[in-house]
């Protein structure tokens, strides 16, 4: 269960921290996982997120 200090500390990031956190998190998901997400598939959706 995430802790609700965590939560509020992550309310208080900057949009680009958050996508960082988001990236960091994905990335650890996709090592656990390798078959959900492909490497051009995560820069995808990450490019689509930030608007590149």
């Amino acid at each position: 269960m995430v802790s609700a200090e965590l939560l509020n500390t992550l309310h208080t990031l900057n949009r680009a921290d958050k996508l960082y956190m988001m990236q960091v998190l994905i990335s650890e998901l996709a090592q656990e996982e390798t078959s959900l997400i492909e490497p051009d598939q995560f820069n995808s959706i990450l490019s689509s997120l930030v608007g590149l």
